[in-house]
């Protein structure tokens, strides 16, 4: 469903798949506020009071909200899994369109936005067990002024040396020590962009908006996270389901 006159609706954006959670609040295209919780806070106690903070400043209500947009992952599971909640409870029971964002196209819109002479932007954020969720995206014309060009995926420092463009920008949230494995690699000519390049809900906002616009969008009942792998927890499961039995032949 298209969000019938944009520029005038209230629309609220959450982004909480890192180590830090933001929610903005936006009527049209003027940021009306926002608010970012502090390094490692955990999420289920930090977005509905920065929800309801930015409404009580815009004096609105949360039956005032038109249309939502958040980001849907990948990233950490039980932050994705929050964020999603949240916006699931604030929308429940109305019609009011949702727009699903990829966190690592969130990361490329801020990064291509701060970044003006940047051609193409490995957006990329830490998976822990040295691994990263990457997607490759290259600035072109139109809305958002880029466009995927390596699929999202889940790989390592080597994965991205051997696939990302020459001279491409990585923004995001790395693991440490990431720009000194890319260099053991030979990619020098890959640029770290700053970590203010970090998953923000305004840049949500920014993609939710043209999701919006072109009806790109779902209802609570439907809003799922988006992951690249099982939790650890199910991964551990399912090795202990698999794993011989003793006194038993595999």
């Amino acid at each position: 469903m298209a969000l019938a006159n944009a520029n005038s609706q209230l629309l609220l954006a959450m982004e909480s798949a890192s180590r830090t959670a933001s929610v903005a609040l936006l009527r049209g295209e003027t940021v009306l506020g926002t608010r970012m919780s502090a390094d490692g806070q955990h999420h289920a106690e930090s977005l509905l009071p920065q929800v309801v903070s930015l409404l009580e400043e815009a004096a609105a209500r949360p039956g005032d909200i038109d249309a939502f947009a958040v980001g849907i992952g990948p990233g950490a599971f039980t932050s994705i899994r929050i964020g999603v909640a949240t916006i699931k409870g604030l929308a429940f029971g109305s019609d009011r369109p949702i727009a699903p964002v990829s966190t690592l196209a969130a990361i490329a819109q801020a990064a291509f936005a701060e970044n003006p002479g940047a051609a193409q932007i490995v957006a990329a954020l830490d998976a822990r067990r040295g691994e990263v969720y990457t997607a490759e995206f290259a600035r072109g014309s139109g809305s958002p002024g880029f466009s995927l060009v390596q699929a999202e995926g889940l790989g390592s420092a080597a994965t991205i040396a051997a696939t990302a463009g020459r001279g491409a920008g990585i923004a995001g949230e790395l693991p440490p020590r990431f720009g000194e494995l890319l260099a053991e690699a030979g990619r020098e000519d890959l640029e770290l962009l700053p970590a203010s390049h970090r998953p923000r809900a305004l840049a949500v906002a920014s993609l939710g908006r043209d999701a919006l616009v072109a009806g790109e969008t779902t209802l609570a009942s439907q809003l799922t996270p988006q992951y690249l792998r099982r939790p650890e927890a199910e991964e551990t499961r399912l090795a202990a389901e698999s794993a011989p039995r003793d006194g038993l032949s595999s």
